[in-house]
C-alpha cells in the first residue's frame, strides 16, 4: 500500500470547519460575558427606541449622583441609552432583510407615543452575570405593549423568543458585574428615588420622551422604522421605585 501524501496547506485550508465558535475574552469587554456564544452567521439583534433625555446636561448629573448612592457597588455608564422592545436574540444573516421589512411594515401601522420616566429599578440579565440600574417607563393606552406585540409577531415567524411577560419597560443607565439586585438596601432605593424626583422636576426633557421611530440593530447593521401619527405628551403616572 502506498503511503498517503499530505495535502498542500492551501488545499487543506479549504476544508477547515468555518462553524467553530470564536472564544469570548472577558478582558476585552470590561469583564462582561456574552449572553450567548458567538457563531459565524448568527447576528445579535435587538429592537429598541432611543431615549432622548440622555442628551440633557441634567442626565449626566443624575447618573453620577445615582452611581454615588450605589457605592461600594461599581456601576459603569452604558454605551447608549434606549428602551428595549425585544429580547436580544440571534438572527441568521440571511433573515435580516426579511425581518427588516416585516418590522418596517408593522411599525408603519403603529402610532407614535409619548413616554414618561416613572421610577427606578435594579435588574439583572437572565444569566445573572450583569446587573443594571434602570429608569422605568410608562405610556398611556398600552402603546408600548402594542409595540412589543408587533415585534413578538415578527419574531415568532423565526421561532425567536418573545419579550418578557409581564413587560417592564425601562432604560438602562448603568451596569455592574454579577447579580447585585439583593444588595441594594431599601434606604438606598428611597434616597435614589428622591434624587430622581428632584431631577425630573427640574427638567421635563428627562421625564418625557417621544417615540416616533424604532430601531433594529443586527450586528453592525442598523435599521430605523417610522411610526404613523404623532401624539402630544401628557403625564401618565406617578413616580416610584420598582
Amino acid at each position: 500500500m502506498r503511503e498517503k501524501l499530505p495535502l498542500p496547506a492551501e488545499v487543506a485550508g479549504l476544508f477547515i470547519d468555518r462553524s467553530v465558535q470564536s472564544k469570548d475574552n472577558p478582558a476585552e469587554h470590561s469583564g462582561r460575558l456574552r449572553s450567548f456564544k458567538h457563531e459565524e452567521g448568527n447576528w445579535a439583534t435587538l429592537v429598541y427606541a432611543l431615549y432622548s433625555g440622555c442628551e440633557e446636561d441634567h442626565f449626566a448629573r443624575l447618573q453620577s449622583e445615582l452611581f454615588r448612592c450605589l457605592r461600594p457597588l461599581e456601576f459603569q455608564p452604558m454605551e447608549d441609552y434606549h428602551m428595549s422592545l425585544s429580547r436580544t436574540v440571534t438572527l441568521r444573516h440571511h433573515w435580516i432583510e426579511d425581518m427588516r421589512e416585516m418590522l418596517r411594515t408593522s411599525f408603519a401601522e403603529q402610532p407614535s407615543s409619548c413616554c414618561e420616566v416613572c421610577g427606578l429599578a435594579v435588574l439583572s440579565n437572565d444569566e445573572k452575570t450583569r446587573s443594571f440600574l434602570t429608569l422605568t417607563v410608562s405610556c398611556a393606552d398600552d402603546v408600548l405593549e402594542s409595540y412589543t406585540s408587533a415585534v413578538d409577531k415578527c419574531f415568532k415567524e423565526y421561532n425567536l423568543p418573545p419579550y418578557y411577560k409581564p413587560p417592564l419597560f425601562h432604560i438602562s443607565i448603568g451596569w455592574c458585574l454579577g447579580d447585585v439586585t439583593n444588595l441594594v438596601s431599601m434606604q438606598t432605593k428611597h434616597r435614589m428615588q428622591d434624587i430622581l424626583n428632584t431631577a425630573l422636576s427640574e427638567d421635563e426633557e428627562l421625564q418625557y420622551f417621544r417615540v416616533d421611530t424604532v430601531s433594529m440593530k443586527a450586528g453592525n447593521k442598523l435599521f430605523t422604522f417610522h411610526t404613523s401619527a404623532k401624539r402630544s405628551c401628557e403625564k401618565t403616572s406617578g413616580l416610584g421605585f420598582t
